[in-house]
Protein backbone atom coordinates (compact mmCIF):
# COMPACT_ATOMS: atom_id res chain seq x y z
CA UNK A 1 0.00 0.00 0.00
CA UNK A 2 2.83 2.34 0.89
CA UNK A 3 4.37 1.76 -2.55
CA UNK A 4 1.10 2.70 -4.28
CA UNK A 5 0.82 5.84 -2.13
CA UNK A 6 4.26 6.95 -3.33
CA UNK A 7 3.56 6.32 -7.02
CA UNK A 8 1.50 9.47 -7.53
CA UNK A 9 4.09 12.00 -6.28
CA UNK A 10 6.86 10.15 -8.12
CA UNK A 11 4.90 10.25 -11.36
CA UNK A 12 4.10 13.93 -10.81
CA UNK A 13 7.76 14.76 -10.19
CA UNK A 14 8.74 13.00 -13.40
CA UNK A 15 5.99 14.84 -15.28
CA UNK A 16 7.06 18.22 -13.86
CA UNK A 17 10.73 17.50 -14.59
CA UNK A 18 9.90 16.67 -18.22
CA UNK A 19 7.84 19.86 -18.54
CA UNK A 20 10.66 21.90 -16.99
CA UNK A 21 13.13 20.51 -19.54
CA UNK A 22 10.71 21.38 -22.34
CA UNK A 23 10.32 24.94 -21.06
CA UNK A 24 14.08 25.41 -20.64
CA UNK A 25 14.64 24.24 -24.22
CA UNK A 26 11.98 26.64 -25.47
CA UNK A 27 13.47 29.53 -23.49
CA UNK A 28 16.92 28.77 -24.93
CA UNK A 29 15.45 28.72 -28.46
CA UNK A 30 13.64 32.02 -27.94
CA UNK A 31 16.70 33.67 -26.41
CA UNK A 32 18.78 32.61 -29.42
CA UNK A 33 16.15 33.95 -31.80
CA UNK A 34 15.93 37.21 -29.83
CA UNK A 35 19.71 37.61 -29.89
CA UNK A 36 19.59 37.33 -33.66
CA UNK A 37 17.19 40.26 -33.85
CA UNK A 38 19.37 42.29 -31.46
CA UNK A 39 22.37 41.75 -33.71
CA UNK A 40 20.35 42.86 -36.75
CA UNK A 41 19.29 46.03 -34.93
CA UNK A 42 22.89 46.70 -33.95
CA UNK A 43 24.05 46.23 -37.56
CA UNK A 44 21.47 48.77 -38.75
CA UNK A 45 22.62 51.23 -36.09
CA UNK A 46 26.23 50.90 -37.23
CA UNK A 47 25.22 51.81 -40.78
CA UNK A 48 22.46 54.38 -40.22
CA UNK A 49 23.12 55.65 -36.69
CA UNK A 50 20.46 55.66 -34.00
CA UNK A 51 17.17 54.19 -35.12
CA UNK A 52 13.72 55.47 -34.12
CA UNK A 53 12.59 54.93 -30.54
CA UNK A 54 10.18 52.17 -31.58
CA UNK A 55 13.05 50.05 -32.88
CA UNK A 56 15.34 50.99 -30.00
CA UNK A 57 12.74 49.73 -27.55
CA UNK A 58 13.10 46.26 -29.04
CA UNK A 59 16.63 45.97 -27.70
CA UNK A 60 15.74 46.99 -24.16
CA UNK A 61 12.71 44.72 -24.03
CA UNK A 62 10.26 44.25 -21.20
CA UNK A 63 11.25 43.08 -17.75
CA UNK A 64 10.42 39.53 -18.81
CA UNK A 65 12.48 39.70 -22.01
CA UNK A 66 15.49 41.64 -20.74
CA UNK A 67 18.88 39.92 -20.72
CA UNK A 68 22.27 40.87 -19.30
CA UNK A 69 23.62 41.37 -22.82
CA UNK A 70 20.69 43.52 -23.95
CA UNK A 71 20.89 45.77 -20.86
CA UNK A 72 24.67 46.19 -21.21
CA UNK A 73 24.37 46.88 -24.95
CA UNK A 74 21.60 49.44 -24.51
CA UNK A 75 23.39 51.17 -21.64
CA UNK A 76 26.64 51.58 -23.56
CA UNK A 77 24.95 52.62 -26.80
CA UNK A 78 23.29 55.47 -24.89
CA UNK A 79 26.48 56.43 -23.01
CA UNK A 80 28.70 59.33 -24.07
CA UNK A 81 31.83 57.26 -23.52
CA UNK A 82 32.95 54.04 -21.91
CA UNK A 83 32.08 52.39 -18.62
CA UNK A 84 33.96 50.03 -16.33
CA UNK A 85 32.58 46.57 -15.53
CA UNK A 86 31.95 47.86 -12.02
CA UNK A 87 29.79 50.70 -13.42
CA UNK A 88 27.87 48.22 -15.55
CA UNK A 89 27.43 45.93 -12.55
CA UNK A 90 25.62 48.78 -10.75
CA UNK A 91 23.31 49.16 -13.76
CA UNK A 92 22.50 45.44 -13.78
CA UNK A 93 21.97 45.40 -10.03
CA UNK A 94 19.36 48.17 -10.28
CA UNK A 95 17.68 46.66 -13.37
CA UNK A 96 14.75 44.27 -13.69
CA UNK A 97 17.32 41.46 -13.52
CA UNK A 98 18.85 42.71 -10.27
CA UNK A 99 17.97 39.61 -8.23
CA UNK A 100 19.32 37.30 -10.91
CA UNK A 101 22.52 39.35 -11.18
CA UNK A 102 23.11 39.29 -7.44
CA UNK A 103 22.87 35.49 -7.50
CA UNK A 104 25.53 35.33 -10.24
CA UNK A 105 27.57 38.58 -10.36
CA UNK A 106 30.36 36.90 -12.35
CA UNK A 107 27.98 36.65 -15.31
CA UNK A 108 28.82 40.25 -16.24
CA UNK A 109 32.29 39.14 -17.42
CA UNK A 110 30.79 36.36 -19.53
CA UNK A 111 28.25 38.77 -21.04
CA UNK A 112 30.87 41.43 -21.82
CA UNK A 113 33.18 38.80 -23.32
CA UNK A 114 30.43 37.53 -25.64
CA UNK A 115 29.57 41.05 -26.79
CA UNK A 116 33.24 41.86 -27.46
CA UNK A 117 33.58 38.66 -29.50
CA UNK A 118 30.52 39.67 -31.56
CA UNK A 119 31.99 43.12 -32.21
CA UNK A 120 29.16 44.86 -30.37
CA UNK A 121 31.51 46.16 -27.65
CA UNK A 122 35.21 46.99 -27.50
CA UNK A 123 37.61 47.21 -24.57
CA UNK A 124 39.91 50.17 -24.14
CA UNK A 125 41.93 50.16 -20.95
CA UNK A 126 39.68 49.58 -17.97
CA UNK A 127 36.61 50.69 -19.92
CA UNK A 128 34.16 49.00 -22.23
CA UNK A 129 32.59 50.89 -25.13
CA UNK A 130 29.86 50.37 -27.65
CA UNK A 131 31.66 50.06 -30.99
CA UNK A 132 29.08 52.47 -32.44
CA UNK A 133 29.97 55.07 -29.79
CA UNK A 134 33.69 54.58 -30.41
CA UNK A 135 33.21 55.20 -34.14
CA UNK A 136 31.45 58.48 -33.37
CA UNK A 137 34.21 59.53 -30.96
CA UNK A 138 36.84 58.94 -33.65
CA UNK A 139 40.38 57.57 -33.63
CA UNK A 140 41.79 60.61 -31.81
CA UNK A 141 39.57 60.12 -28.77
CA UNK A 142 41.44 59.74 -25.50
CA UNK A 143 39.89 58.58 -22.28
CA UNK A 144 39.60 61.36 -19.70
CA UNK A 145 41.86 60.73 -16.71
CA UNK A 146 40.04 58.73 -14.06
CA UNK A 147 40.44 58.92 -10.34
CA UNK A 148 42.24 55.92 -8.89
CA UNK A 149 39.62 53.21 -8.58
CA UNK A 150 40.02 50.62 -5.86
CA UNK A 151 39.31 47.09 -6.99
CA UNK A 152 39.07 43.97 -4.88
CA UNK A 153 41.50 41.14 -5.50
CA UNK A 154 38.49 38.96 -6.43
CA UNK A 155 37.37 41.41 -9.13
CA UNK A 156 40.94 41.75 -10.36
CA UNK A 157 41.34 37.97 -10.72
CA UNK A 158 38.03 37.78 -12.61
CA UNK A 159 39.17 40.57 -14.94
CA UNK A 160 42.53 38.86 -15.54
CA UNK A 161 40.82 35.60 -16.51
CA UNK A 162 38.24 37.43 -18.64
CA UNK A 163 40.94 39.33 -20.56
CA UNK A 164 43.04 36.17 -21.01
CA UNK A 165 40.12 34.24 -22.56
CA UNK A 166 41.78 31.01 -21.44
CA UNK A 167 42.73 29.10 -18.32
CA UNK A 168 45.84 30.35 -16.50
CA UNK A 169 48.20 28.86 -13.96
CA UNK A 170 48.15 30.33 -10.46
CA UNK A 171 51.61 31.82 -11.00
CA UNK A 172 50.50 33.59 -14.19
CA UNK A 173 47.50 35.07 -12.37
CA UNK A 174 49.69 36.21 -9.47
CA UNK A 175 52.13 37.88 -11.89
CA UNK A 176 49.24 39.98 -13.18
CA UNK A 177 47.86 40.67 -9.69
CA UNK A 178 51.27 41.93 -8.55
CA UNK A 179 51.20 44.60 -11.24
CA UNK A 180 48.80 46.45 -8.92
CA UNK A 181 51.01 48.07 -6.30
CA UNK A 182 48.57 47.52 -3.43
CA UNK A 183 48.39 43.77 -4.03
CA UNK A 184 52.10 43.43 -4.73
CA UNK A 185 52.78 44.80 -1.24
CA UNK A 186 50.29 42.35 0.29
CA UNK A 187 51.77 39.38 -1.56
CA UNK A 188 55.31 40.40 -0.62
CA UNK A 189 54.21 40.49 3.03
CA UNK A 190 52.24 37.22 2.75
CA UNK A 191 53.15 35.07 -0.29
CA UNK A 192 50.06 32.89 0.30
CA UNK A 193 47.64 35.84 0.06
CA UNK A 194 46.88 35.46 -3.64
CA UNK A 195 46.73 31.65 -3.59
CA UNK A 196 44.33 31.71 -0.63
CA UNK A 197 42.02 33.99 -2.61
CA UNK A 198 42.18 31.68 -5.64
CA UNK A 199 41.32 28.69 -3.45
CA UNK A 200 38.34 30.46 -1.83
CA UNK A 201 37.02 31.65 -5.19
CA UNK A 202 37.24 28.10 -6.59
CA UNK A 203 35.42 26.70 -3.55
CA UNK A 204 32.64 29.27 -3.99
CA UNK A 205 32.27 28.52 -7.70
CA UNK A 206 33.41 32.01 -8.74
CA UNK A 207 36.18 30.44 -10.82
CA UNK A 208 36.93 26.88 -11.94
CA UNK A 209 40.00 24.85 -11.09
CA UNK A 210 41.11 22.64 -13.97
CA UNK A 211 44.06 20.65 -12.71
CA UNK A 212 46.78 23.25 -12.18
CA UNK A 213 44.90 25.93 -14.13
CA UNK A 214 42.12 28.37 -13.25
CA UNK A 215 39.41 29.77 -15.53
CA UNK A 216 36.09 31.55 -15.48
CA UNK A 217 33.20 29.13 -14.92
CA UNK A 218 32.28 27.38 -18.15
CA UNK A 219 29.04 28.32 -19.90
CA UNK A 220 27.63 24.92 -19.00
CA UNK A 221 27.91 25.62 -15.28
CA UNK A 222 26.49 29.15 -15.39
CA UNK A 223 22.91 30.42 -15.80
CA UNK A 224 22.45 31.84 -19.28
CA UNK A 225 23.38 35.50 -19.66
CA UNK A 226 21.37 35.88 -22.87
Amino acid sequence: MASNDLSLPVEKLQEWAAELRRLEAEIARLNKEREGYLEKIHAVRLIFGNVPAAAASLSSGSAEGATFTSIITETLENAEGGMTPRDLAKVLESSALGDRFRRNPNAIYTAIGRLVERGVLARRGKHVYSTAVLEKLGDDYEEPPQESEKISVRDLILKILSDAKKALAAGEIMDEVKKVEEFRARIDANPQYGYQNLSRMAQRGQIERRGKLYALPSAASLPSTD
